[in-house]
């Protein structure tokens, strides 16, 4: 039985260790002298925008969080040129504004972060413009919610790791039961022929 239990552990690590090597590592690369380099540029610092919504109608609530904010610094939220609301980047290089969509005609319009050395667009996905809605609709379409959708499903790794760890453990506890079967049938065999 412990033999069996050895064999187990070690094909989960050897299965273990070949899809951790499946999964490519953020492009770096060994050099032949045994240190690593890595090819990924540097993280941007620029302030970035992104807003919780990208359409409403008057009077929702949107939050805008405004990223890479020089501490200190105060930023601006302004919708289509008029300032809706502000905060300052205090201990942290975070800003969120909540802010309240402002009285105008269904339509697109430009929502946009300003602080001392910067003025950015906000978006929600790469969209760039804010979607004002008739009263009493929540999104495009009429439908409700908004925002993206969460992601479902599993991680395939784990899923193959768990599937592969069950194959093992089923095939290595078939082949123990078949040998004690072979084992209890010559031994049986044997004491009956000693018998006679």
């Amino acid at each position: 039985m412990t033999r069996t239990l050895t064999r187990l552990l070690a094909g989960l690590v050897v299965l273990a260790c070949v899809l951790t090597m499946a999964t490519p590592l953020a492009s770096a690369q060994e050099d032949p002298y045994g240190s690593t380099t890595t090819t990924t540029a540097p993280p941007n610092l620029e302030p970035t925008c992104a807003l919780s919504v990208t359409a409403a109608a008057p009077g929702a609530s949107v939050t805008a969080t405004v990223s890479n904010v020089p501490e200190g610094q105060t930023v601006r939220i302004l919708f289509d040129g008029e300032e809706v609301g502000s905060g300052t980047a205090e201990g942290t290089t975070t800003v969120e504004v909540s802010f309240v969509v402002p009285q105008r005609p269904p339509g697109e319009y430009q929502v946009t972060a300003v602080g001392v050395s910067f003025a950015i667009a906000c978006s929600l996905n790469g969209d760039a413009s804010f979607s004002v809605l008739a009263a009493g609709t929540t999104r495009p379409g009429g439908g409700s919610g908004g925002g993206p959708l969460p992601r479902t499903g599993i991680y395939i790794g784990l899923f193959v790791v768990v599937a592969g760890a069950l194959l093992l453990i089923g095939r290595t506890l078939t082949a123990d039961s078949k040998r004690r079967r072979r084992r209890a049938s010559r031994s049986t065999g044997t004491r009956t022929r000693a018998g006679v």
